[in-house]
């Protein structure tokens, strides 16, 4: 009945993994662009991106790929399993390397308080109005179609 403690959040290791999916499989960043600095040669070709040009680059190829997850169609938090070796850079929920997110381990870690203090006290059930596969609202990438719909039981 304690309240979890910093090293109590940091060693839910299988809630790690389900965050890191949930963003892989609802991943609301529908592309990526950066801005050429320098002319750069794609490695193995020919093609020359020039400096200036803007380069877009599409994140469902990345996260729905098998080259970057073992299990890519489904939703399996074992994806991010250190052992299934996932491609980091397949997922940039909060970017990568030096320009990431400042604020993505609070993020994280807020994430992760709410939903112990949430499950500690309920379950989260079906309902009747939940649904099998979720679809993306095309109109807007932010939202599942209809909505996400659950219960929640209390524990005790």
């Amino acid at each position: 009945d304690r309240e979890p403690t910093f090293d109590d959040l940091q060693n839910l290791k299988y809630m790690d993994l389900f965050i890191a999916e949930c963003f892989r499989c609802f991943n609301f960043i529908p592309a990526y662009e950066r801005l050429c600095t320098k002319d750069y040669r794609v490695p193995g070709t020919d093609i020359i991106v020039p400096k200036g040009r803007l380069v877009r680059i599409r994140s469902r190829e990345w996260t729905k790929s098998s080259r970057n997850f073992k299990n890519p169609l489904a939703f399996d938090p074992a994806n991010f399993a250190p052992e299934n070796r996932p491609n980091k850079f397949a997922t940039m929920i909060f970017g990568q390397g030096p320009r990431n997110c400042v604020g993505m381990r609070y993020a994280l870690l807020t994430l992760k308080v709410a939903l112990v203090h949430l499950l500690r006290k309920h379950r989260v059930v079906r309902c009747s109005r939940s649904v099998d596969q979720p679809e993306m609202d095309m109109s807007n990438v932010n939202q599942i179609k209809g909505g996400i719909f659950v219960k929640l039981e209390k524990r005790f």
